[in-house]
């Protein structure tokens, strides 16, 4: 199946600024295999599709894309240090990580920049992917300024498109503390 292309002059009008911005996107642990994982879901595309189908949106919507797909939450997290100071935002696909992440999420909570976490999959569907059953806990929700989930590749772009009117918006720009409640 061929990946639909984002840049037909459509999303440049969603902005509600003009500013440019750099946005890091990591992908965690199994994403580098998405390509042999769930064909119902993953549709057999490959993490480098992915990464230049969220690049090329950005690209139309004045963002800047910088990557990293790692299989190892320490090259992650020196990644965040390394980067975070040139740096607007994050997006965040936990992956493996999604209950096990705590020094991700706190190198991302640490850095002072608002981040996302999305998932390409419905990560709520079903208790099967939970570790002990009924106990699901995602780690990076209570730090993160929103989450989006379920629609595929579409849940980059929805997440990129939040986090850009998070930054161009002051009103909803401010982040929450770790743990804060509605």
């Amino acid at each position: 199946m061929e990946m639909p292309h984002p840049t037909d002059g459509r999303w440049a009008s969603l902005r509600s600024g003009e500013q440019r911005y750099r946005i890091g996107v990591i992908d965690g642990p199994n994403m580098s295999n998405m390509h042999n994982r769930d064909k119902s879901v993953y549709h057999g595309w490959s993490i480098k599709e992915l990464q230049d189908f969220v690049q090329e949106f950005g690209e139309s919507i004045g963002v800047e894309v910088v990557s990293i797909v790692s299989n190892h939450e320490g090259d992650i997290v020196e990644w965040i240090h390394r980067e975070a100071d040139g740096l607007d935002g994050f997006l965040i696909n936990p992956a493996g990580l999604t209950f096990t992440g705590e020094p991700t999420k706190w190198a991302l909570a640490d850095s002072g920049k608002p981040f996302i976490e999305v998932h390409y999959r419905n990560v709520v569907l079903g208790l099967a992917m939970a570790p002990n059953g009924q106990d699901r806990r995602f780690v990076f929700t209570t730090a993160a300024k929103g989450m989006t989930f379920g629609f595929q590749q579409y849940s980059y772009l929805t997440a990129m498109l939040g986090l850009v009117w998070t930054l161009d918006d002051p009103l909803i720009s401010a982040n929450p503390s770790i743990g804060q409640i509605c």
